[in-house]
């Protein structure tokens, strides 16, 4: 989500992303960068635009996180597909 660029991802585009408003996604922004895993800094083509990049320790617990990110996004996405393989048997079942 947050880009590798020199200004990084615009705030408005994460909040955008995240389909949440920016003053919420503020808040959450400022309590990672008190733990050191974003920068957010203005944009020094937009003094109005403040972007979000991953620190290096982001990067770091990213790669630490993101295998275990997609064990659960496979195991949901099967658990779905049994749910609705379930759902479709019991249907056939009333019918």
């Amino acid at each position: 989500m947050l880009s590798r660029s020199a200004c990084g991802q615009p705030v408005i585009d994460a909040a955008k992303a995240f389909r949440v408003d920016p003053p919420t996604l503020v808040a959450v922004v400022q309590d990672l960068v008190r733990k050191g895993w974003v920068l957010n800094k203005r944009s020094t083509k937009d003094r109005r635009v403040v972007c979000l990049k991953l620190s290096r320790k982001g990067e770091v617990l990213l790669e630490r996180v993101a295998p275990i990110v997609q064990r659960v996004e496979t195991m949901l996405n099967n658990q779905k597909r049994s749910g609705m393989t379930t759902l479709s048997v019991a249907q056939d079942r009333t019918r």
